[in-house]
């Protein structure tokens, strides 16, 4: 087995779903055009569909007295797609709240044969009703489109490009966060450290930029499933620190 570095990715601002057909699609959600192109280009179109991995991992908060304000103050401020809106032609449908205090993280990544590399993007959620409503409904197959999301005033506008992967290898996981915080991490810097400068890193790996997590190397080990689980434990160590 080759050696592949892990690359994080965390340059969109979250999830689209539209659930209206036999099979479900998400989207990625970008704010950049650029971005977005750079994304698909260089990293998601060169990931064959059998070999894309995406793991949903609902994580078991244990919320203090009054945590509740300050997530209701920051999220006030934070001009984010809400996650629990339905994403279908070019339009925005509310069918749901967000369930306080719960979150998830999304995590879909790829090791590619082409790119020597693993890219790992990754998500901390709310949970929401479209996202019960594909775990509920989820049949073995889901799609993944990317498009741009677009301020208007009030309201949203979704322009969605025509890229798509459908992925099978599709996991719904649990984990108590905080029963298993390793040492050495500290999950309340709240820093946004997950570096994703794709023009310093595709088809530059022999440039390391100045902050570069690269936990893990695949050189050791031979199971996929160990591979796979250090993907996930790496991918929480790093999202550990948003809550």
């Amino acid at each position: 087995m080759l050696s592949y570095n892990t690359r994080w990715f965390d340059e969109f601002i979250g999830l689209g779903y539209s659930l209206r057909h036999v099979y479900p699609c998400i989207l990625l959600l970008f704010d950049n055009k650029k971005r977005l192109k750079e994304a698909w280009d260089k990293i998601i179109k060169l990931w064959p569909d059998d070999e894309i991995k995406i793991r949903f991992v609902e994580i078991g908060v244990k919320i203090e007295e009054g945590d509740y304000d300050i997530r209701e103050e920051e999220e006030a401020k934070t001009d984010r797609v809400d996650e629990g809106r339905d994403y279908k032609n070019d339009e925005v449908h509310s069918i749901g709240n967000k369930e306080k205090g719960k979150k998830y993280a999304f995590i879909m990544y790829c090791r590619s044969r082409i790119l020597q590399n693993t890219w790992v993007f990754l998500k901390l959620l709310d949970i929401s009703d479209n996202y019960r409503r594909l775990k509920a409904e989820y049949d073995g197959k889901l799609y993944v489109d990317l498009a741009l999301c677009i301020t208007k005033g009030g309201s949203y506008e979704l322009e969605i490009f025509k890229y798509r992967k459908s992925v099978s290898d599709v996991a719904f996981l649990y984990i108590d966060i905080l029963d298993k915080v390793e040492e050495g991490v500290d999950r309340k810097s709240g820093e946004g450290y997950v570096n994703s400068d794709i023009k310093n890193r595709v088809g530059n790996e022999d440039k390391q930029p100045a902050r570069d997590y690269n936990y893990y190397n695949s050189s050791g080990y031979d199971d996929d499933k160990y591979y796979d689980a250090n993907i996930i434990r790496e991918a929480m160590k790093i999202l550990r620190s948003y809550l």
